[in-house]
């Protein structure tokens, strides 16, 4: 056989021998079939005990930041640490004044001007901080009512939110429940908002004194919402657990802010944002013109959509809510509970419904708000502290959205407000 020959056939030999040792086996491993069976067992061990390790890690790296966030309130909560510090430094500049503090939603944040109320003769006896937070209702003012006192923070005087959404049974689930972002609680608080007197709506008289002792008359007023508190509590506990098993996932912006991951350097963030026609800009200063003042107060100025879009937006938000009413049992007797316990604690309190716009204070119709305006007579009359309501005092174009003040209504309705300063609230107290 000649030389060439021979080549040729040991050419081929190897080829075949390449096909073969790269045939994955019957298994799909990614191990060559050729190799001996003893390395391929040793290497698919190797494999496994790496995905173990990886997933044991990964599963305790969890773990440690859902106990960091569950015991670290600036990561569990960002924007009440943030309002708490900022009310920190004013206390620091202000030792020797009582505080009188705004404690509500965003309503409250955008539509008072806490700046100009210090500045205000009769109102600046006091210092005045706006501690409202986005979303909060009965429950919520209570739980950062009760974060501050726990924290040696003890106003002299709270203006406290009445918000009549949110004290709406609706048509489905309460908006004092729906609107609670569970991940922003500890435990402890989880299990105060579970509890039975905010998931169940127990028939009783409202007047917090009295509540245990005659919770079952006056049944006919309220509508019951029982059957829907399992669903509450499983929605709240799912959040909840959602947050401390998968941290990274829920808490992603509060941990990148915490180690300051990409951050640009001081002065950068909104450096020529108002000369770029970019998305990206808008959005900055959107954040922008959120940000809270040195007193908690947050003007909003509508950059992005005009004031019909958001107005839209609100109405199919809150829509059914204002369609019709009847009282929330649980959530009013948390509100009941929260002035209780400012009494106990030597606070005076002050009852605010904050101004709405036209569509607002209309919906329904004229049954809707007949029965809106006897709940209201009905909280003067069983809370027993002053209440201001202020639905009447701005025109339409002071929103931006039909219930949330412009930076114009925020000043015409913060001067308003001046006009009756806590001396004048003391007086008329029924």
């Amino acid at each position: 056989m000649s030389t060439t020959t021979n080549h040729s056939l040991n050419a081929l030999r190897r080829r075949r021998s390449l096909r073969t040792s790269w045939r994955w086996d019957s298994g799909h491993t990614l191990l060559p079939a050729a190799i001996p069976s003893h390395r391929r067992q040793r290497w698919i061990a190797q494999q496994k005990r790496m995905i173990f390790w990886g997933l044991f890690a990964f599963i305790l790296l969890q773990l440690a930041l859902g106990w960091g966030i569950e015991n670290e309130i600036s990561l569990r909560d960002p924007e009440y640490h943030q309002l708490e510090r900022t009310l920190r430094e004013r206390l620091a500049e202000n030792p020797h004044k009582d505080l009188l503090l705004f404690v509500g939603s965003s309503r409250f944040t955008n539509g008072i001007d806490a700046r100009r109320l210090n500045e205000h003769p009769e109102w600046g006896h006091y210092l005045v901080f706006n501690f409202g937070i986005p979303t909060a209702g009965p429950t919520l003012e209570r739980i950062m009512i009760d974060r501050l006192l726990d924290r040696d923070i003890v106003p002299k005087i709270i203006y406290l939110e009445v918000l009549l959404t949110h004290l709406n049974a609706g048509p489905q689930q309460q908006l004092d429940q729906k609107m609670i972002d569970a991940a922003r609680l500890s435990y402890s608080e989880l299990r105060f908002a579970c509890e039975s007197g905010f998931a169940e709506d127990t028939q009783g008289s409202t007047n917090a004194r009295s509540w245990e002792t005659s919770r079952n008359s006056h049944r006919s007023a309220d509508v019951p919402s029982s059957h829907r508190s399992g669903n509450a509590r499983s929605s709240l506990w799912g959040q909840w657990l959602s947050s401390r098993l998968l941290p990274m996932r829920r808490h992603q912006k509060e941990l990148h802010d915490f180690i300051a991951l990409d951050a640009p350097s001081s002065g950068a963030y909104f450096s020529d944002a108002s000369s770029s026609d970019t998305p990206s800009s808008d959005a900055k200063q959107m954040e922008r013109a959120d940000h809270h003042d040195d007193y908690g107060t947050r003007m909003r100025n509508v950059l992005i959509h005009t004031p019909e879009q958001m107005k839209a937006l609100a109405l199919r938000q809150y829509g059914r809510y204002l369609e019709s009413f009847a009282v929330a049992q649980g959530p009013y007797y948390r509100l009941l509970q929260t002035i209780e316990l400012c009494r106990q604690r030597g606070i005076e309190v002050v009852l605010v419904v904050m101004p709405e716009g036209q569509e607002f204070r209309e919906g329904g119709g004229t049954e809707i708000i007949q029965k809106r305006e006897a709940f209201i007579e009905r909280i003067r009359r069983e809370a027993n502290v002053p209440l201001i309501d202020a639905r009447h005092w701005c025109v339409n174009d002071d929103f931006y959205d039909g219930h949330h003040l412009s930076v114009q209504g925020a000043a015409r309705f913060t001067a308003r407000l001046s006009q009756e300063p806590p001396s004048y609230q003391k007086a008329r107290k029924p």
